[in-house]
């Protein structure tokens, strides 16, 4: 977007540059990632990544904030577990302790007094 001046807007150059990042990484890996070809990628300056973030160690700060809120946004659209009923406790609870008495009867007797 641009002004009446016609100078680009920066309303949202955070969002775009963290965009590009992200984009950078996924396509070059994080080698490649500098603060001229994250701006190039993003159509902004590279002044703009400095201005924004003050540098690279911090725009990557911001990309992986941005990675755990789309992260915690998918987890929250997973349905919560239904609660256990007390028979399928039960059932757990003697899985366990077959396991356990896995090593003889006489162990499974003492632990368990079975």
């Amino acid at each position: 977007m641009r002004d009446v001046a016609g100078r680009a807007r920066l309303d949202d150059a955070p969002e775009r540059l963290v965009r590009a990042a992200i984009g950078l990484l996924a396509e070059q890996g994080p080698s490649d990632i500098k603060a001229r070809a994250v701006a190039t990628a993003s159509g902004l300056s590279t002044m703009v990544v400095y201005s924004h973030f003050g540098g690279i160690p911090e725009l990557m700060r911001a990309v992986a904030d941005h990675g755990f809120t789309e992260l915690g946004k998918a987890f929250a659209q997973v349905p919560a577990p239904r609660p256990r009923t007390r028979p399928e406790r039960a059932s757990t609870t003697r899985s366990f302790k077959a396991v356990e008495c896995a090593g003889g009867r006489a162990t499974c007797a003492r632990r368990w007094g079975t």
